[in-house]
């Protein structure tokens, strides 16, 4: 695959993912634009009965179907600066968060003074070929991001983006 370059010019977009959530993207180079795909009610049942890394203990949320393109309309994968993307969790993440705690407690896998905590995380595709269905899914936590905890926010910063939904996972 070649690599392009592309503007140093910077951008910002804020875009209403799935119900309730903000997703901030900047850093953008100024060719390259974000947009969020639609996500159908049954296609988000099928996200969330996929595998999971062994890190994430239950999805709360799907926040968007994030994909990049460039001024010809092809997919954008790789940049050459760091983007940074924000998005939040929502009172609803909390909660499931909150009900995945107690559950784990009674049944004795979380002793009283650990938490639960909610995670970013995206679904990684293994697609050989484009045309044909994904050979191997599975949601993963992002490595390294940063959460507010006031604001219940994350920020990821990155130069290599897929098609892939992202969201929210608790831990464990």
């Amino acid at each position: 695959m070649v690599k392009k370059s592309y503007s140093r010019k910077t951008r910002e977009f804020a875009l209403a993912g799935q119900t309730g959530y903000t997703i901030t993207v900047s850093g953008l180079p100024g060719n390259i634009t974000p947009r969020l795909l639609p996500i159908s009610r049954e296609q988000k049942s099928q996200l969330l009965e996929l595998r999971k890394d062994g890190n994430i203990g239950e999805i709360t949320s799907i926040a968007g179907n994030l994909v990049f393109y460039d001024e010809h309309e092809a997919e954008v994968h790789y940049f050459a600066s760091p983007v940074t993307l924000t998005y939040n969790f929502t009172a609803s993440d909390e909660t499931k968060r909150l009900k995945r705690e107690a559950k784990l407690r009674k049944t004795g896998r979380l002793a009283e003074l650990e938490t639960v905590s909610l995670i970013p995380i995206f679904l990684y595709q293994y697609m050989p070929n484009k045309v044909e269905l994904p050979e191997f899914e599975v949601w993963q936590p992002f490595q390294n991001f940063l959460f507010d905890e006031k604001s219940q926010t994350v920020t990821i910063k990155f130069r290599f983006w897929g098609d892939q939904p992202i969201g929210g996972g608790t831990q464990p």
